[in-house]
């Protein structure tokens, strides 16, 4: 539904900071959420509930959370220590 309502819009909807911050941690949502629903999914057994209607909403949240966690916390640091561990070996070869 969002394409589509983007598409028709001209992109406008793009320059939303949310939406931006949403598409930025895509890549880590779609690795993280089956494991997100499976392990909530057991904590809640152990309590004894297993509703959908509380599974599904906890499970995005969780989902989310993760994400932001993995893609600025961890990614984005582990990516900037790389590139600058690359650039200096590179600098140094150089000379």
């Amino acid at each position: 539904i969002m394409l589509i309502i983007i598409s028709l819009t001209g992109g406008g909807y793009l320059q939303i900071s949310i939406l931006q911050k949403f598409g930025s941690i895509s890549f880590a949502f779609f690795l993280v959420h089956k494991l997100c629903i499976r392990y909530l999914r057991i904590i809640l057994n152990g309590v004894g509930c297993d509703e959908i209607y509380i599974v599904a909403p906890m499970a995005f949240i969780l989902t989310i959370l993760a994400s932001y966690f993995l893609t600025y916390k961890f990614d984005n640091i582990i990516s900037i220590w790389l590139r600058n561990r690359i650039l200096n070996r590179q600098s140094m070869s150089v000379q």
